[in-house]
């Protein structure tokens, strides 16, 4: 990534969101900068994981304390905040399996990143599991669709789906 690129994608990331503390969002800017300079990952992915993690700040620095200012240190995050952040997105904010591992995993990279610079000791999300997501079964067809693809490949289909169509 050109350093142009590279600094236009981080100030696009970066702008300042409100709600969330002056060191949360230095934190994700310490964390984003590091991705741009080691790895070489799509915008897009890197504009998800500033998104994912401008989410889980915002979260931590309100949830369970209305009645005080909590400004996010990342030292004060332990594996139950994680917890209690993946039932908050299941059960209150009502997220898709989908969405909710896709912050998880976010996480465990800003931790495994965090540890890997030396800003906290031991990752906190190790331990935190994914969300099972729902396996949809493959739908059959009705009799009525089953008769149709069978017509159509023996009416119009090459010797090879006649025979598929029959067996």
């Amino acid at each position: 990534m050109s350093a142009n690129v590279s600094q236009d994608l981080e100030a696009l990331l970066m702008r300042e969101t409100p709600g969330i503390s002056e060191q949360g969002e230095q934190m994700i800017q310490d964390f984003i900068h590091a991705l741009i300079t080691h790895e070489d990952l799509n915008p897009k992915t890197l504009k998800e994981y500033a998104s994912d993690l401008k989410h889980f700040i915002g979260w931590f620095e309100t949830a369970d304390h209305q009645e005080e200012d909590v400004i996010f240190r990342i030292e004060d995050v332990a594996t139950p905040t994680l917890t209690r952040y993946r039932e908050t997105a299941q059960k209150v904010m009502e997220l898709k399996p989908a969405t909710i591992n896709r912050r998880l995993i976010t996480l465990k990279r800003f931790f495994q990143w965090a540890v890997s610079d030396s800003r906290i000791r031991r990752d906190p999300s190790k331990p935190v599991k994914l969300v099972p997501e729902e396996k949809v079964s493959p739908s059959q067809m009705t009799d009525k669709e089953e008769a149709a693809l069978i017509a159509a490949a023996e009416y119009g289909g090459s010797l090879r789906d006649q025979t598929k169509a029959r067996q």
